[in-house]
């Protein structure tokens, strides 16, 4: 027995930590999501007041009809450690290449070949002072009409140009573009497309995410000052001995957030576009964390019930507090309960219940109705689930037992002192 324990320990410690995720799996219901689906109901998650109009999709064209050579998709991260558990794919080569481990050092490059894209060509060629083209853009280009006033989204940017030197060598620096353009927003990104470019590094003075503006202290490419154009602290290396078996790419930034401030009830427009630089191998790749783009939702949070030991206790006044951040004035809230428990069928209160929040005392479902001041309506449930405390016995019986065996020890049992 103790000849296989090693083994045995070997194989559960592999196993352990050779978790990837997976993209475009068949298995998974939104891998057949079209695009535009993608964004409305795994991006933005879905409801009510979720209104996606897709403009462009430019891929790589094999992926039509094979879902390998796709650039773009769904991953599933559940069991990994990469930070977002769930979401889409933007890449610059096949989407599915993505699955760990990082056992290559150009992935999907070889062969692949598409148009790339003017607008991310002029920012990249802007922040590193040459001209280079780009090739194998993936683009999603779409209106959405925001109920809120500050929106924001988290993504991940990572590349195989990172831990190959690349970093310095302006011809190759891979990187990508977050176009907003609408009511309010300023025409500074340089591009014909116009509007700003919100892939930004965050509290810089507008510096773009790529390869040049994030990766690791030990390249240094001359004209590096940190704090203002370097940003070695966002930089996560998956080299070496620091590849974690997650995704295939060198290398991937910490989770980032792309923020706007917009005007509720206006149509905006936003233009996601990722490529190589210079080449068509040395992919980079985009991920965006499920359910983040929030442009006006309702969530009260998991259920509390004594199943998941979350249950209040009997007594306990609780207070359902949903965030509901930047809604627009005149914005209208309505509580209900469901009545009989388990129907379906929600009443309002009376006297009306129109605060943002609710204090309950007993067992059931709970509705919220959000009017965001006409533009649509969304809404939220929560289960609360009251339990009766343990009675406690502050005074039990003595238990006495003779220690027979005079070793000073014998078998209590403590229920006997109820």
């Amino acid at each position: 027995m103790k000849k296989l324990l090693l083994p045995i320990l070997f194989l559960i410690y592999n196993l352990g930590n050779s978790q990837s995720i997976d993209v475009n799996n068949p298995a998974a219901p939104e891998t057949s999501f079209t695009a535009e689906q993608l964004i409305s109901d795994v991006l933005i998650g879905g409801g009510d007041c979720t209104e996606v109009n897709f403009v462009l999709l430019q891929d790589n064209p094999a992926g039509v009809g094979d879902i390998n050579l796709r650039s773009w998709g769904y991953f599933d991260a559940t069991g990994t450690s990469f930070p977002f558990q769930e979401g889409i794919i933007l890449s610059s080569g096949f989407a599915v290449d993505a699955e760990g481990p990082n056992n290559s050092s150009s992935t999907t490059g070889t062969g692949a070949g598409w148009p790339g894209d003017n607008d991310l060509k002029i920012i990249l060629d802007n922040q590193s002072g040459d001209n280079q083209p780009t090739n194998n853009a993936t683009i999603f280009q779409f209106t959405f009409v925001p109920v809120i006033a500050n929106v924001s989204f988290d993504f991940i940017f990572a590349s195989e140009e990172y831990e190959d030197d690349f970093e310095c060598d302006s011809q190759f620096r891979d990187g990508f573009a977050f176009l907003l353009r609408g009511p309010g927003i300023p025409n500074d990104s340089g591009t014909p497309y116009g509007g700003i470019n919100i892939a930004a590094v965050p509290g810089s003075a507008n510096v773009p995410v790529s390869t040049l503006s994030i990766h690791a202290d030990y390249f240094t490419c001359g004209t590096e000052v940190v704090g203002v154009n370097f940003f070695p602290n966002l930089y996560i290396s998956n080299w070496g001995g620091n590849n974690l078996n997650e995704i295939q790419f060198d290398g991937y930034t910490q989770p980032l957030s792309a923020q706007a401030t917009l005007i509720p009830g206006e149509t905006y427009e936003l233009k996601m576009v990722i490529a190589d630089r210079g080449d068509s191998s040395f992919d980079s790749a985009v991920f965006f964390r499920a359910g983040s783009f929030d442009i006006g939702s309702i969530d009260l949070g998991l259920d509390l019930t004594i199943e998941n030991g979350t249950a209040r206790c009997e007594g306990e006044i609780y207070t359902i507090n949903p965030q509901i951040n930047n809604a627009p004035p005149g914005t209208t809230y309505e509580w209900q309960y469901e009545s009989p428990l388990g129907s379906g069928i929600f009443l309002p209160f009376i006297p009306p219940q129109e605060s943002t929040s609710l204090n309950v005392t007993v067992t059931g479902n709970y509705k919220l109705i959000v009017n965001f001041a006409g533009v649509c309506s969304s809404e939220g449930t929560l289960f609360v689930e009251f339990a009766t405390p343990p009675v406690i016995n502050e005074t039990p019986s003595p238990l006495i037992l003779c220690d027979d065996d005079n070793n000073g020890f014998a078998p209590f049992t403590l229920s006997d002192a109820d």
